[in-house]
């Protein structure tokens, strides 16, 4: 899968990750969110089970999946940051909404 960031006015393609085809970064991507002060993007890939930031060469610099033994992510349709840092995750299969902290990957809220 390929993920494209295009500017609204002009449509033109400004930005993308992936290939078409290839599932091993991005598998049904949602929520796409830029984070200004990192240049990195945030993204909930669904069919990888998984939220991903990614930077603008394409590398994976943080993920979050469940711990071994909670079972897995069914569908993550969004990630956004929170104003204290935080990362917000939407698992919309599981009727979960879950509160990250990025640097430690310590679920704060469920």
């Amino acid at each position: 899968m390929r993920c494209h960031i295009t500017q609204n006015a002009s449509k033109k393609i400004v930005w993308h990750a992936g290939k078409p085809g290839d599932h091993s970064l991005m598998n049904h991507q949602h929520g796409t969110c830029y984070l200004n002060n990192s240049e990195t993007y945030l993204i909930a890939d669904s069919e990888n089970f998984r939220c991903i930031q990614i930077n603008r060469s394409g590398n994976i610099i943080w993920q979050y999946a469940y711990p071994k033994g909670r079972g897995i992510m069914k569908w993550i349709c969004d990630i956004d940051p929170l104003p204290n840092g935080d990362y917000l995750i939407d698992d919309s299969n599981n009727d979960i909404l879950l509160e990250i902290n990025p640097s430690t990957n310590q679920i704060i809220k469920t």
